[in-house]
């Protein structure tokens, strides 16, 4: 069964994906923080000394729960092509998932919509 999930920590809504193919429309505020944090292993979760990774966090609707806004947190890579669309306006995107849940291979598929 392919669902989705957001995530509450604290008073701020994550969006999660969670299995292969997993898709959603988004529409984006505009609104982005940039912070660096310190690298955890995947496996064990311990802290990796002297190792940071720099993580983005948009603000976004998901449009099938536009209730309230929430945040999706994204790598580099990921936060390139988001910020590289909503350059040209392109504030509503889909946004697919591949990979299997808890692969560190995952990547996601991020264009506006066909229509």
């Amino acid at each position: 069964m392919m669902t989705s999930q957001q995530v509450t920590a604290g008073k701020k809504r994550y969006i999660k994906f969670s299995y292969d193919k997993e898709q959603k429309r988004l529409s984006f505020t505009g609104k982005c923080d940039k912070r660096e944090e310190q690298a955890k292993d995947f496996e064990s979760g311990q802290e990796i000394p002297d190792k940071y990774i720099t993580r983005y966090l948009f603000e976004c609707y998901d449009i099938t729960n536009p209730d309230y806004p929430s945040e999706r947190e994204r790598r580099q890579r990921d936060a390139r092509a988001i910020l590289s669309w909503l350059s040209r306006n392109k504030n509503v995107l889909d946004v697919t998932r591949h990979g299997q849940p808890g692969s560190m291979a995952t990547t996601y598929d991020i264009y506006p919509p066909m229509n």
